[in-house]
């Protein structure tokens, strides 16, 4: 959609305005980034190469040391549960005879 007197963003961005030099240092530290922890999306690398390389050291170290990011966020959902009920599939995704499976719980007080 083309809105009137908004030009449309072509490529890639580069709102911290790095220079080459700084660009091919923030390409490699994403690269190494997300070698050593693959199962981080590349764009969370990406993003915490900015805002740690523009936050003032003694920040950064404040969060570091009193692990302020490693809290759940505010829309994290809690890992768990109860399985209410469920059936058991073949491969071709029939249901397997006899497997439907109820369970029911109640509170203890």
């Amino acid at each position: 959609m083309d809105i009137e007197g908004i030009p449309r963003c072509e490529g890639e961005t580069n709102v911290y305005n790095y220079s080459k030099v700084e660009l091919a240092k923030k390409e490699k530290a994403v690269k190494d980034m997300c070698r050593d922890y693959p199962k981080v999306p590349k764009k969370w690398c990406e993003w915490l190469y900015d805002v740690i390389g523009h936050l003032p050291e003694d920040e950064v170290e404040e969060i570091i040391n009193k692990g302020l990011w490693e809290k759940e966020g505010k829309f994290s959902k809690p890992a768990g549960g109860v399985l209410k009920s469920g059936i058991v599939l073949n491969e071709d995704l029939t249901p397997v005879s006899g497997s439907y499976i109820e369970h029911t719980t109640t509170k203890a007080n």
